[in-house]
């Protein structure tokens, strides 16, 4: 029988993604997790550094896909049967050039003022722990912390969690409410502070560009110049601010030769005639 919601735009509220997030990012996860961490802490898998890497990479993997396989499906079981993750609408090498100037002058210009103050919160001893095991393995540090986590990341929380905000809510309202959560669901201080703010970037982002592309990219940029070390003093705070400022008037310059249309405006004025 054809679900009563099935003409119905795609929309969520702050407390369906919440509930979206604990169903689906940690029951479901968790239990599909379970059989990897019991075979990663079998003797044979231990002492097998190659295996050990699979193994966690899988792990990170099967769970992410599982994840969003199950959410569109309930996305188009319930709404339009052709919902779809928005990856190019508006995108070029001009904006993807832009993007990467645009994250490396965020990084260096947030990383030289605020978080020098957030690299002073202490965190849980399990949270420093987790850590250090992370990046013990450059390897897997790589594959899941760059490449992995941006694309799935991006693909919950801009794909499919922004793109219901802002066809319930209005834009800066969605924007603010996604990168909140998206700054919640790493669950510490620091990266809590780091992730919100990062996501109104990548969120203002996705609503000028409807590119879920364009933000992987910036994801992955970001975590790949975080793991590089960079001394952050008061040169690389202004570099970075110059970087970033110039790197916004371009980006806003090849948005608008695109002739970019805010999607929602645009189907509201025609549902409206």
């Amino acid at each position: 029988m054809k679900s009563k919601l099935s003409k119905k735009k795609f929309k969520l509220s702050v407390f369906d993604a919440l509930g979206m997030i604990i169903v689906y990012k940690v029951i479901i996860a968790f239990i599909i997790k379970i059989p990897f961490h019991m075979l990663s802490e079998t003797m044979y898998v231990n002492s097998n550094k190659v295996l050990e890497l699979i193994v966690a990479v899988l792990d990170e993997l099967v769970s992410n896909v599982i994840i969003v396989i199950f959410l569109l499906k309930k996305i188009r079981k319930d709404y339009e049967a052709n919902f779809k993750i928005r990856y190019v609408e508006k995108f070029n090498f001009k904006l993807l050039l832009c993007t990467a100037f645009f994250m490396l002058g965020l990084y260096l210009w947030l990383q030289s003022s605020i978080g020098v103050m957030v690299g002073k919160i202490s965190v849980s001893q399990f949270v420093e722990e987790t850590f250090k095991e992370f990046v013990k393995n450059p390897y897997l540090m790589v594959i899941s912390g760059v490449i992995i986590g941006p694309i799935f990341e991006e693909i919950f929380m801009r794909g499919i969690i922004l793109e219901g905000f802002l066809n319930e809510y209005k834009s800066t309202t969605a924007i603010v409410a996604s990168s909140i959560i998206f700054g919640l669901i790493h669950l510490n201080i620091p990266q809590f502070i780091n992730a919100t703010i990062i996501g109104l970037f990548l969120g203002m982002m996705y609503y000028k560009t409807r590119s879920l592309i364009l933000c992987i990219v910036a994801h992955m940029l970001n975590n790949a110049i975080a793991s590089l070390g960079i001394q952050h003093n008061i040169i690389s705070f202004f570099v970075g601010a110059v970087i970033f400022i110039i790197s916004i008037i371009f980006f806003e310059r090849y948005i608008r030769e695109l002739k970019y249309v805010d999607v929602n405006f645009q189907e509201n004025s025609i549902s409206s005639k």
